[in-house]
């Protein structure tokens, strides 16, 4: 009997160890599969932590501190408490609770459908004239969409705005639900306050406005009483301003207000009206803007008209004022007939 070659039991032995390639593949790909389902799986289970960052680091870009705890994250939406944005050392928003709700029309194109606010308050500070929202602007003007071009809808519940100023604080609730400008309910309800300070006092009782919205179109009103205005240059004493706007939901859309105004008295260094009253309407069309050469431009009719108990005015003394008038404009130029009534004139002697 002739011994075995020892080439062709070495050649045999090894290829019994060798496992086949189709199985090193078959773990490999199992391998694989278990490094991404493990990935995901702590990607979502880190998901809220994750989105806390995200949110931070967004808001940090823009020179803004924002908290939030995720308390839920899902393809469906998520919901945020204690939500929080400051910038400069100042609050400018916190809510209670923020829902939102998501929808994918598209691969990886989120949609945001509606959004839910509890107990949101909006900070400002009015200083110079000028309106500022502690930082808050940076957010408004860095852009975003909700995905499909309008506006999703919204739930806004036991909301309040406080403005500060140099001579304390205006505030007011403020409550909103709907899709604007589809259709949707808006109100603010003001506060009443009394500022003073030395460039001038005002008080009010108490004042509010309320938005509908439906089909595209507004309608809103607004009123406030003022019990005293004093500044350097004129006084008003028991005042009272209520509008009515109805409009297209568009800024070039063409809108038309109607007011009516009352004031006990009003008095200035060289005049003096008791018993006033004040009303009108205008029509606006195509506003660009809401500086006063952009509203005069767009301003396309204008009635008034004014009555007083009894004027004066330096040493002219009438028991009664009446003025109309009914004008027309186009580019900022105004004309129509104007007619003042004076009755029971007293006139300066010599």
């Amino acid at each position: 009997m002739n011994p075995a070659d020892d080439g062709d039991f070495i050649a045999a032995e090894t290829g019994a160890k060798r496992p086949s390639r189709r199985h090193w593949g078959r773990w490999t790909l199992l391998a694989i599969v278990g490094l991404l389902l493990a990935s995901g799986a702590a990607a979502w289970l880190l998901r809220k932590p994750i989105a806390e960052a995200i949110l931070g680091n967004w808001c940090g870009k823009r020179a803004l501190v924002c908290t939030a705890h995720f308390d839920r994250l899902g393809f469906s939406g998520a919901e945020l408490q204690g939500v929080t944005i400051s910038g400069g050392g100042a609050r400018a928003f916190d809510a209670e609770r923020i829902e939102v709700a998501l929808n994918w029309p598209g691969f990886l194109k989120p949609q945001v459908t509606a959004v839910a606010v509890d107990q949101p308050v909006l900070h400002g500070r009015l200083a110079e004239g000028r309106l500022g929202l502690n930082g808050l602007e940076r957010l408004m003007s860095s852009g975003g969409t909700s995905g499909g071009g309008t506006l999703p809808e919204i739930d806004i519940r036991d909301g309040r705005i406080v403005i500060a100023t140099s001579a304390g604080d205006v505030s007011a609730n403020v409550e909103a639900s709907g899709r604007f400008p589809q259709s949707g309910h808006a109100s603010l309800t003001l506060e009443p306050a009394d500022l003073n300070e030395p460039q001038g006092y005002i008080r009010w009782s108490g004042g509010g406005a309320h938005f509908s919205a439906e089909k595209g179109r507004i309608e809103g009103e607004a009123n406030i009483a003022l019990e005293e205005v004093r500044t350097d240059d004129f006084t008003i004493t028991d005042a009272a301003l209520t509008a009515n706007l109805n409009g297209g939901a568009s800024q070039k859309a063409p809108a038309l207000l109607v007011w009516e105004a009352r004031a006990q008295e009003a008095s200035g260094a060289d005049f003096a009206i008791a018993g006033l009253s004040l009303s009108g309407r205008a029509k606006v069309d195509g506003l660009s803007g809401f500086s006063s050469e952009a509203i005069l431009s767009a301003l396309t009719e204008a009635d008034i008209q004014l009555n007083s108990k009894a004027a004066q005015w330096t040493d002219y003394a009438f028991g009664g004022v009446q003025a109309e008038a009914s004008l027309r404009g186009r580019d900022g130029a105004f004309s129509g007939p104007v007619g003042i009534r004076l009755s029971e004139a007293v006139l300066p002697q010599g």
